[in-house]
């Protein structure tokens, strides 16, 4: 009787452990993707990353030079369909985009008009330890669809941080220390030839003054056209907040 009990009992603890098992939840494995919108002359636009139709009153539309993030399974190839907030039957784009587990990407929408392009990027970010020096990630982006490929550099300095930057490209994160001397940074885009095709807002590495960006990485991304039509350009640069 004795041996029967005890058989009964492992019988339920096997039927247990197979039961909580079963209701072990999978992993959710997750990536980020920050898209930015840099279409010139472009409508507003709704972006779709969940792989099925969704209700646009609750999707954020994003305007010409504004960037919002979201969140995609990892390791599946996921569809992106971009709309034109004016008229949500008008997909401006569709592209695909694939991350491994925690991956971190950057999905640029450029051109003018009609004409419009994608650009992704798997950011390789600074990762910043509490031993790190007093230290700021930036890396510049040329979204300008006329454009040259173009020359970065400090304001104040005669040498480039950053080269040869064509349309739909950008350069790799780039370390840059705050100091007892140096606490903010304003960045230049030229030509070949070293004029000055726009400059950037300033970067301000003072907790006390404004966001506080030591030990994040930044995006300055040059936005516009460099002729307008009417003798001169529209050129600007868009800071972005990235990690």
């Amino acid at each position: 009787m004795r041996k029967l009990y005890k058989i009964l009992i492992l019988k339920a603890l096997v039927i247990g452990l197979a039961a909580c098992e079963d209701d072990t939840p999978e992993t959710f494995t997750a990536t980020s993707l920050k898209v930015v919108h840099g279409v010139v002359d472009g409508p507003d636009v709704h972006v779709n990353t969940s792989g099925s139709d969704i209700s646009f009153l609750l999707n954020p539309s994003i305007g010409y030079q504004q960037s919002e993030i979201f969140t995609l399974p990892a390791n599946q190839d996921r569809d992106i369909v971009v709309t034109s907030a004016e008229d949500t039957t008008q997909q401006i784009l569709v592209t695909s985009v694939y991350q491994d587990v925690a991956g971190i990407g950057t999905l640029l929408i450029s051109g003018q008009g009609e004409n419009v392009e994608a650009t992704f990027i798997q950011d390789d970010i600074i990762r910043f330890t509490a031993e790190s020096d007093s230290l700021t990630g930036v890396r510049f982006i040329n979204l300008s669809p006329d454009s040259n490929p173009v020359t970065v550099r400090i304001q104040g300095e005669a040498s480039a941080i950053a080269n040869n930057i064509a349309y739909r490209s950008a350069s790799a994160y780039i370390e840059l220390p705050s100091t007892r001397d140096i606490s903010t940074y304003v960045f230049e885009f030229t030509d070949s030839e070293g004029n000055v095709l726009a400059t950037s807002g300033v970067l301000d590495l003072l907790p006390d003054r404004g966001i506080f960006a030591l030990y994040r990485n930044q995006s300055f991304i040059l936005m516009g056209l460099s002729d307008d039509g009417e003798g001169g350009n529209s050129l600007s640069v868009v800071q972005i907040n990235n990690y």
